[in-house]
């Protein structure tokens, strides 16, 4: 997330950034605030959002052109449908 928010920051935002990444001493609780807040301006749960579902679409697509029985690749498919949280 930190490297796609760096990537489409405002050069003041990716600023910001690097100062929370690079303090020594710090209090958690305002430096977890003061990131999220900058993910929340750029929008990076959204876009991780997408692109987690975009890898496991296709992901779930050559699954689907491998050459086996579907009752074969079931339990991939439960897995897999199990760790990201999607009812089959």
């Amino acid at each position: 997330m930190l490297v796609k928010a760096l990537e489409i920051a405002s050069i003041e935002q990716a600023k910001q950034l690097h100062e929370q990444f690079s303090l020594k001493e710090f209090d958690p609780e305002i430096k977890v605030k003061k990131v999220v807040d900058l993910y929340d301006q750029l929008n990076i749960k959204n876009i991780s959002e997408r692109l987690a579902n975009d890898y496991i679409n296709t992901a779930f697509s050559l699954l689907d052109k491998i050459g086996v029985i579907n009752e074969r690749k079931t339990e991939l498919v439960n897995i897999g449908n199990s760790l990201i949280g999607r009812d089959s």
